[in-house]
């Protein structure tokens, strides 16, 4: 038999009830060297083991808190936004510390932290199908929005503009969109670059005189040249953008850059040229070669008489 023992049919009716002004109000102290040997002891079929209701604290724990079955439940009312259901502290280790078979911690509802995250994996799971993103990250300051570091080492940065940067090259499997400009420092590999070329995009058209865009083109200044920034053996061959924007006036304002657009076409608008040139060429030598025939047959006949 117990030392203590307590029976109460009323649920509200503690079957022991201890009073304190001073110490502890119930006290359990078992000294049994064995893991399940329990100072305090409760079990209850359907309602709860252990009540602990106090002002400022419902229970107070000095060593381990151990689940063997089950789960803690924590549920706060108080109307109050610091108002906590679980806190746990720590002046050096783990506040709180979740582990688990499939996963260490779930949340139903929104997660604030106010300090650092740190897990070697993090798993999102939204099913709501209500289109609510997964993640949603929140930053009002000058910082940006997500960096992800490798040995200290920014690798992979959002800033709080949405422009996003990488120090290694990438891999990107599957369409990426940009919606404005896309500024490239390095060279650009690939199977190929389609432009968007569908007349249903394009306005304002007008006709093109291929001889002046040839006689033009003939007057640019084409140089050999590298990049300052590569060694002087990576030479390249065109224009200026300067050169070809005054030349052509393409481009609009930009006198920096070449668009491939523009390039190509007056390349294919000279070779158009060209062609004209060269059958106006190949009409006037037909006509040389009909009128050295006829001056031959007329000397011919002035010979004959002669």
């Amino acid at each position: 038999m117990a030392n203590l023992y307590g029976t109460s049919n009323d649920p509200n009716v503690a079957a022991v009830f201890g009073d304190s002004t001073g110490g502890p109000a119930v006290w359990g102290n078992h000294k049994f060297n064995h893991p399940n040997a329990s100072g305090v002891y409760g079990t209850s079929q359907y309602g709860v083991g252990v009540w602990g209701k106090g002002g400022r604290l419902a229970g107070l724990f000095e060593g381990d808190v151990e689940i063997i079955k089950g789960r803690v439940w924590a549920n706060n009312t108080v109307n109050h936004p610091n108002a906590s259901a679980v806190l746990g502290t720590s002046q050096y280790g783990v506040g709180v510390w979740g582990k688990g078979g499939r996963l260490a911690g779930l949340f139903e509802g929104n997660v604030d932290v106010t300090g650092g995250v740190k897990t070697r994996r993090i798993l999102v799971d939204s099913q709501g199908g209500q289109g609510i993103p997964c993640v949603e990250i929140w930053q009002d300051g000058l910082g940006d929005i997500f960096a992800a570091l490798n040995q200290n080492r920014k690798v992979f940065s959002i800033s709080n503009n949405g422009s996003f940067s990488t120090t290694s090259g990438g891999d990107i499997r599957g369409d990426l969109f940009v919606g404005g400009y896309l500024t490239v420092k390095g060279d650009i590999y690939g199977k190929g670059v389609k432009l968007t070329s569908d007349k249903n995009t394009k306005e304002n058209f007008s006709d093109v005189n291929a001889l002046q865009i040839l006689d033009k083109l003939a007057s640019m200044p084409i140089h050999f040249w590298n990049y300052k920034d590569d060694t002087a053996s990576e030479r390249h061959i065109g224009p200026t953008a300067q050169d070809f924007h005054d030349t052509f006036g393409l481009s609009g304002a930009d006198n920096k850059h070449i668009s491939s657009i523009d390039i190509q076409g007056v390349a294919l608008v000279a070779i158009q040229g060209l062609i004209e040139k060269n059958e106006r060429l190949i009409a006037e030598n037909v006509q040389l070669h009909a009128n050295l025939a006829n001056i031959e047959a007329r000397l011919s006949v002035l010979e004959s008489k002669g």
